[in-house]
């Protein structure tokens, strides 16, 4: 029984690694320009993890399964996985930036959804460079 993965496999860690130090360097980046603002950090960082937590979510949800060359999965299934794993995502974001809004009263709103939007990207970013495949040639 030889066990292969999906090749498409984004390695975690390392875009882990890449959002914490970019949502780090966001909010520090917002709290010099609002003059040190605790709340400009704080908002900025927390917006940053909940989009770094759903998308970590979504990456394990998504990648996870493996192929056996026997037994391969139905390509539908991996398809219905992927998408409740971005429904699950989006949900998620939902609930945790409601809960932030409702709950986070001397932080500064704009930024936790500007610390939320641009780590996103960067998480979208990431996965396009990642899961590109270098070795097939045009």
């Amino acid at each position: 029984m030889v066990k292969t993965s999906i090749s498409s496999k984004p390695p975690l860690v390392r875009q882990v690694l890449l959002q914490l130090f970019a949502a780090t360097l966001l909010s520090l980046a917002f709290g010099w320009y609002r003059d040190w603002a605790w709340s400009t950090v704080s908002a900025t960082m927390l917006g940053g993890l909940i989009a770094l937590g759903t998308g970590l979510y979504f990456n394990w949800r998504s990648f996870r399964c493996d192929l056996d060359v026997e037994n391969e999965m139905n390509p539908h299934r991996i398809l219905a996985d992927i998408y409740r794993a971005a429904v699950a995502k989006t949900m998620m974001a939902g609930v945790l930036l409601a809960l932030a809004f409702k709950y986070g009263d001397q932080l500064d709103k704009p930024f936790i959804l500007i610390g939320f939007v641009l780590i996103s990207l960067i998480a979208v970013v990431c996965n396009v460079i990642y899961s590109r495949d270098t070795s097939s040639t045009l």
